[in-house]
């Protein structure tokens, strides 16, 4: 069992080094949200190597249960939480926000030493369990605060500033990195509970594992709009897009009147997108567009309707498909990925289903076939 103890942490440790590795080569200019990643994870690996050390020497792991690791615990996961603080709102982890984020450990650490200076004795226990019957001791349940204050962190990702101009992600991103995280911080309190080598060989496979599964969402599935420009969209001229025609006629019937009524409300809105690029906003709705139009839903979403695209969603995501299509044919973008965000999509799932059902091929498939008949 010791053999296989040893060997999850090495491959732990290897796994980790690659993957920290690999993000930050990643990483895009202007933007920090996985070199700060990477960063952590690296971490993890120089968290990793004396336990290895200590594994195959058969040294029995370190006592868990006690202030100074505990503190050591809770620096670690405030420090895990930067990242998706720099991904929510990039740019706000300036110094001074980074002092006062860690000023609670501090405080708690200026705490022990008081405790220490007044005399108090903290016995040595190898879990949680073991303190129990101790529970009424100060020096016990002090290390069970500091174990309940561990779960803490990860909800201040819902209460830091929202930089809605240059925010990746939305809050299912954020309940999703939320779960993650506690997945794994639950995980490191269990071995905190239960000191045996099973718990512990577990532990690794569930640290590396929320690490790997965070690092894949931030490749593949997250969009970065680099927080450096001040604009981060390229300008769109108007000749990108035909102008739609409006039918009118001579004689005005109620019906006529109607569909000229709606055949207005469509150019105005139409007018509007193309001008100033509203489907570059990944959060426009009909609702919103229907109060920047001075209308209401119903009549903007039956204007709609009786043009060409449909309904709201087609028309959208024509804009944002034709809006990809420039972005990528004038090199305003730097991938398919920075040109699907660029355009307004969410998702990279979401950009590549639309992009399907319009073309009915996938962008590589698209762009070869334009350069085969160019």
């Amino acid at each position: 069992m010791w053999d296989f103890y040893s060997d999850t942490i090495f491959a732990a440790i290897i796994v980790c080094f690659l993957t920290a590795i690999y993000l930050f080569a990643r990483r895009d200019e202007g933007e920090r949200s996985r070199i700060f990643l990477s960063v952590i994870i690296f971490f993890s690996v120089l968290n990793y190597v004396p336990r290895y050390w200590a594994a195959t020497h058969g040294q029995v792991p370190m006592l868990v249960v006690s202030v100074p690791v505990l503190l050591l615990a809770l620096f670690m996961i405030t420090s895990y939480i930067i990242y998706p603080l720099e991904v929510v709102s990039p740019g706000w982890l300036n110094f001074k926000n980074i002092v006062l984020l860690y000023t609670p450990v501090g405080a708690l650490y200026v705490i022990w030493l008081i405790t220490l200076w007044c005399g108090v004795n903290y016995s040595d226990f190898s879990s949680l369990q073991e303190m129990l019957p101790y529970i009424t001791e100060f020096n016990v349940w002090f290390r069970f605060i500091l174990c309940l204050l561990i779960l803490c962190p990860v909800f201040f990702i819902f209460f830091v500033p929202y930089t809605k101009k240059y925010c990746n992600v939305d809050n299912r991103w954020k309940w999703i990195y939320m779960i993650i995280f506690s997945i794994n911080t639950i995980a490191f309190l269990w071995i905190l509970w239960d000191r045996s080598l099973i718990s512990s060989t577990l532990y690794y496979y569930i640290s590396v594992g929320c690490s790997l599964l965070i690092a894949y969402r931030e490749l593949s599935t997250r969009f970065i709009r680099n927080p450096m420009s001040e604009s981060p969209f390229p300008e769109m001229p108007s000749k990108v897009f035909e102008e739609i025609p409006c039918d009118s006629g001579e004689v005005d019937t109620p019906y006529d009147e109607l569909e000229n009524n709606n055949s207005e409300l469509f150019s105005r809105l139409d007018e509007y997108m193309k001008k100033n690029a509203a489907w570059r906003d990944p959060e426009l709705t009909l609702n919103k567009i229907s109060s920047i139009m001075n209308t209401n839903r119903t009549s903007l979403s039956l204007a709609i309707q009786k043009s060409e695209y449909g309904n709201y969603t087609t028309y959208i995501n024509k804009l944002r498909f034709d809006d990809f299509v420039y972005c990528v044919t004038s090199n305003c973008s730097g991938n398919f990925q920075q040109a699907f965000y660029d355009a307004g999509f969410r998702s990279r799932a979401t950009a590549l289903r639309n992009f399907r059902q319009i073309t009915g091929m996938t962008p590589t498939e698209y762009f070869m076939k334009m350069g085969t008949e160019d």
